[in-house]
């Protein structure tokens, strides 16, 4: 199946921010002129202080007010905010790590993966926009974080399956996301080498992709969609939204990220 591809003139520019973050807490106060714990002191200055104090609030926002805020009306994102806090980050990053859980920054999971800045998969969802009862494929799974976000926003109903290439992270998130009560179905599957998503259990009413497609927009990912399905992958650093309607593809650009290479083996 040849599927046609028609950009959107209609283009929505989400707000990001391609640097790379220090771990800085989100909560508490903090002084422009002094670096807090986990912050390099070589750099820090009331520019970068800013810039973490606009991330922290930012955050806060997503999980203290309920998610409300671009869009909400429109995409549902007022229960972005509740699924946050019902599926906490902290369980699915390694020990070392968890007392960064609510720093607004990608966090390391070994070898190349990350677990995904909180503010960027907030956008991310707002854009993917999850109904209850819908079937929900996660590409790049990773620390199973996102997998068990979605899998709050497709209950009551829905299905989550997460596709993860590294064995051990397939392993790792299974173990958090059992540990999360009031999940929906959910599953996460080791990925097929050479094969992107899971072809096998589609279609999906949504995709979310946490890795980042070279060049264009997957056609096996797209044509895993269901009609009427929405795909959301960052592509060459830009985050695209893709609507599946018949045969052809509706495609809007929406921003620019930094996510790790996407990979098919």
């Amino acid at each position: 199946m040849t599927l046609d591809v028609l950009t959107s003139g209609d283009q929505q520019e989400a707000s990001s921010d391609s640097s790379v973050l220090h771990p800085v807490a989100l909560r508490g106060p903090m002084n422009p002129n002094v670096a807090p714990d986990g912050a390099d002191p070589s750099v820090w200055g009331p520019d970068v202080a800013s810039r973490h104090i606009r991330d922290r609030l930012r955050l806060a926002d997503t999980v203290d007010n309920g998610g409300m805020g671009r869009d909400a009306d429109e995409t549902g994102a007022g229960r972005i905010g509740d699924v946050f806090l019902a599926v906490p980050r902290s369980e699915f990053l390694p020990k070392t790590l968890r007392r960064y859980a609510d720093v607004d920054a990608a966090l390391p999971l070994g070898d190349g993966p990350t677990c995904s800045q909180p503010s960027t998969v907030r956008e991310m969802l707002i854009l993917l926009d999850v109904r209850p009862g819908q079937r929900v494929l996660d590409v790049g799974s990773g620390s199973g974080w996102t997998t068990g976000l979605l899998s709050r926003l497709a209950s009551p109903g829905g299905e989550v399956i997460g596709v993860e290439l590294e064995p051990r992270l397939v392993d790792s998130s299974r173990r958090a996301l059992a540990r999360i009560p009031g999940l929906g179905p959910w599953r996460v599957e080791i990925a097929e080498p050479g094969v992107l998503g899971l072809p096998s259990a589609g279609p999906y009413d949504r995709i979310l992709v946490s890795a980042d497609a070279r060049a264009r927009v997957p056609s096996s990912l797209a044509a895993q969609l269901s009609d009427g399905g929405l795909l959301v992958v960052p592509v060459d650093g830009v985050m695209t939204r893709v609507r599946r309607s018949g045969d052809h593809l509706k495609v809007s650009h929406h921003g620019q990220y930094a996510f790790v290479p996407l990979q098919e083996s």
